[in-house]
Order: C-alpha cells, then structure tokens, then sequence
C-alpha cells in the first residue's frame, strides 16, 4: 500500500496548520524562498537567511501575521461565510485578486496641453467660428487641433465651389 502525502489544513504566507498544534513554515521569513530541511521548516529560515541579525524579529512577525489570517479564516467559517469570500492566504493570490502586485506601474498624470497648442485651438476656433473644450492632456489638445483643420478644410474647399 503506498503511502499518501499528507496535505496541511490550512496554508498561510510563511506558515501551514497540520491540524492539532502542529504548525510549521513552508517559507522563509525573509527571502520568502521555500524551505526544504526540517530544520528550516521548523525554524522559518533557510542556512542563508540564519546569518542575517535580528532573524528572530521576522519570525515572529511571520508566526504574528499568519495566526492572525488563521484567526480570520476560522472566525469567517464559524460564520458560515464561504471560504471563496474569504480573502486568499496565498501572498501571491492576494496580490492577484485585490491588483496590488510590485509590478504594477502607478498611474501617471498626462501631460497637460503646451502653450502654443492652446493658442493655436484659440486660433483654428475662431477662423472656423467654433468653440471648443478645455482639453485636459497634451493629447486631447492634438485630437481637437487635427478635428478642428479637419473642419477648416472642409470649409475651404465650399467656399472654391461656392465661388466657381
């Protein structure tokens, strides 16, 4: 009979919840790479990280932050939430479901329009008796420029039929 791998319970960040008292890491506190002695799984760090000063402090902010999600999780079942509403212990799924990953670029703010594509709106409003929107980006104020020849040239080629 071969035997199975048994699967924690639960599954945090740094730490997973074999059932019982039985706990133990599955990451590393500090580089968040994967633990594979016992050793390591026990104390939360792997041979590299042991070197660094002050390792304990990750530790127990590890244990801290995923007996609090712990908590969380089975306050939500008690509940009889189910557990997809349940927010994800995965660091990695978390960041995917709420969109707050490091890569993610913040948004930038667009260029606002220069000076001499404002007057030369000014300058294409009047000679083709329009009026036009504020635009709020460099870009906007390009559209409106190119709309606004668009409607100078089109009365341009009335006015030489009307005259022919």
């Amino acid at each position: 009979m071969s035997a199975q791998a048994r699967k924690p319970y639960w599954v945090g960040d740094y730490m997973a919840y074999w059932g019982d008292i039985e706990w133990d890491f599955h990451t590393c506190v500090r580089c968040e790479g994967p633990l594979r002695s016992s050793l390591a799984r026990k104390n939360g760090y792997g041979p590299d990280c042991a070197q660094i000063p002050g390792i304990e402090s990750y530790v127990r902010k590890a244990r801290a932050q995923d007996h609090e999600n712990w908590h969380n999780h089975i306050t939500a079942l008690s509940r009889g939430e189910p557990v997809a509403s349940i927010a994800p212990h995965n660091r990695s799924a978390r960041k995917a479901a709420t969109g707050n990953s490091r890569r993610q670029k913040p948004l930038r703010k667009p260029k606002p329009p220069s000076v001499k594509q404002q007057n030369y709106l000014r300058f294409l409003a009047m000679k083709t008796g329009t009026t036009f929107e504020t635009p709020r980006s460099s870009r906007d104020a390009s559209l409106q420029i190119d709309q606004l020849k668009l409607m100078l040239a089109g009365q341009g080629r009335r006015g030489a039929a009307a005259a022919s």
